[in-house]
């Protein structure tokens, strides 16, 4: 926020209490938000307008999302990321826990809660010709960069 005061920045989160935490950091600022919404909730990212943002930033999220089946998590993503390409008008940048090739892989890690690592890169295919990817990587985590090519 400091490094660009007069950038407007709308931020969500599904947990209300992190949304709290959020909010000292915005404090006494303009043009500012958080509110509260999921990234599963498709109407919530259909209230955003097409082009309606310049940049999107997800981190450590998609690696927690999972549905009842590999397919049904594997449709839920291509939404999020085709609802992403709609909604920014410059770039989306996904950090998480990330395969490089092909694999969709699901680690069990408690009793009830589980990752998966897969290849986000791969739900870009179909926008590649309104935008470019890029993989950065991390020794524990990745990112993938859409740069739109129409900004």
């Amino acid at each position: 926020l400091s490094r660009y005061p007069r950038s407007p920045y709308t931020g969500f989160d599904i947990d209300e209490r992190c949304l709290q935490v959020a909010r000292t950091g915005v404090a006494g600022s303009t043009d500012r938000s958080l509110i509260q919404g999921s990234i599963l909730d498709f109407d919530f990212l259909k209230s955003f307008e097409d082009k309606s943002v310049d940049h999107i930033c997800v981190c450590h999220v998609f690696s927690t999302l999972l549905e009842a089946s590999i397919q049904q998590t594997k449709l839920s993503h291509q939404r999020i990321i085709d609802e992403f390409v709609r909604i920014s008008r410059k770039s989306i940048m996904i950090i998480d826990n990330m395969s490089l090739g092909k694999a969709f892989k699901v680690e069990i890690e408690q009793l009830t809660r589980a990752t998966i690592c897969e290849n986000i890169a791969s739900y870009f295919i179909k926008h590649q010709s309104i935008g470019e990817v890029c993989m950065l990587s991390h020794e524990h985590s990745h990112a993938v960069l859409f740069k739109s090519v129409e900004a």
